[in-house]
């Protein structure tokens, strides 16, 4: 933090204190979201796939598709949690 961010907090212990939690909310809420399931497919009656963000983007790693795992990671990992610190 530069002394101008420190200032902003002292006059404003308050609202930096709600900022602080707002940030740690949506922090974690983001964790959740990566790893929660976007989509699940079933097959017959019995089989059912589910698939999350971060198993998503390790599938694709695993099956040689470097520039979907680029893009996706970047955009849906990488830039959230960039934004977020």
């Amino acid at each position: 933090m530069n002394d101008e961010d420190i200032i902003i907090a002292r006059q404003y212990p308050e609202k930096a204190r709600q900022l602080r939690l707002l940030i740690a909310v949506a922090s974690v809420l983001l964790g959740i979201g990566l790893v929660a399931p976007i989509i699940t497919l079933k097959k017959f009656v019995l089989i059912e796939n589910t698939f999350s963000v971060v198993s998503g983007v390790i599938q694709l790693l695993e099956e040689g598709q470097w520039l979907l795992f680029f893009v996706i990671s970047c955009f849906s990992i990488v830039l959230p949690v960039l934004k977020l610190s």
